[in-house]
């Protein structure tokens, strides 16, 4: 029966993940290279324009987007 066999290989790998450190836990924090203008304007009028920060999740699995934030 191979049931055992899958059972013993995914607990295995499973360890093996954990003490890798391979950690896909999502972390959500700024990203400061895609600040954007909300209605458009001259760059250097930061004080007049409102900016957009994304903030995105990423980890050694990949990046995911979380929310965006008015600052």
């Amino acid at each position: 029966m191979n049931s055992p066999k899958i059972l013993v290989v995914a607990i295995v790998l499973f360890l093996i993940n954990s003490i890798l450190g391979n950690d896909c836990e999502l972390k959500c924090g700024r990203r400061p290279d895609s600040q954007q203008r909300i209605m458009g304007g001259d760059i250097s009028d930061e004080a007049k324009w409102p900016w957009v920060f994304e903030l995105k999740g990423w980890n050694s699995c990949g990046e995911q987007f979380c929310t965006a934030q008015l600052i």
